[in-house]
């Protein structure tokens, strides 16, 4: 049984949701040592703790610490009394969590300047341009994944999810509107599009005239970037992992 419970926990890191496992680390009966119990973001849960173990009080009791550091995003520790044992069981809560990933679109001049400063954090990258000649291993040999695709098709079937961090720098106007409308309404921690006010507010405009609300349009930064006069690449994809940085950190 913990060998499905491992196996599921890494189904949902890989699925990008986080998840909590919780162990019995301290029990005055051995076979209980080891013992989890799963719970997911989604409210999934798997266990091989006894099932007469805990009462029924007990059980909501430790669901409501796992869901407690599920939602903190910490490790915590957790104790209960059982009847008919002299000690306590201590049980270690753990929370897991996809790793950080920067997906870029658009492989040019601020995508390769990303990629170079980026490879220094802890982000695992990912980009994506409709051009081989800017989509491929030989150009960012320590990306995660290189994809080459029409920017609406490889958008359309991605997983996007928790620790997600998307940054729209394509070649032009159409390329940006056509990602920022496939990715506006993902679930991801940050979304920012590069532009001219003048830019970002034509595809703004063109949004809404497709309904999307102004409440969707605040969740985008753009123009990208925190506000530092950049005007080189280089400069620029500092000040775009400047904020990113920032907005993993306050969250």
């Amino acid at each position: 049984m913990s060998q499905l419970i491992f196996k599921e926990l890494l189904a949902k890191i890989k699925a990008r949701e986080k998840a909590a496992l919780a162990t019995i680390v301290k029990a005055p009966l051995k076979e209980l040592i080891g013992k989890k119990r799963l719970l997911t973001d989604t409210g999934e849960e798997l266990n091989n703790l006894p099932a007469d173990l805990l009462t029924a009080q007990q059980h909501e009791s430790l669901l409501k610490q796992i869901k407690a550091a599920l939602a903190k995003e910490e490790i915590a520790k957790y104790s209960l009394n059982l009847a008919g044992l002299a000690e306590k069981i201590e049980l270690l809560v753990e929370v897991y969590l996809p790793e950080p990933r920067l997906i870029v679109m658009g492989g040019g001049h601020i995508g390769q300047a990303l990629y170079d400063f980026s490879s220094k954090l802890d982000f695992e990258l990912v980009v994506i341009d409709d051009r081989p000649k800017f989509a491929n291993q030989q150009l960012f040999p320590a990306a995660k994944e290189v994809i080459c695709g029409a920017f609406e098709e490889v958008l359309s079937d991605f997983n996007f999810g928790l620790n997600d961090y998307l940054v729209i720098v394509t070649r032009g106007h159409q390329h940006d509107y056509t990602c920022l409308a496939k990715v506006i309404e993902a679930e991801v921690d940050y979304i920012g599009m590069i532009g001219s006010q003048r830019k970002v507010a034509a595809i703004f405009d063109k949004l809404k005239e497709e309904d999307y609300t102004q409440t969707d349009l605040q969740m985008v930064k753009a123009p990208i970037g925190l506000e530092i006069n950049a005007e080189t690449p280089e400069e620029i994809a500092i000040s775009i992992l400047a904020e990113i940085i920032k907005e993993r950190r306050e969250s």
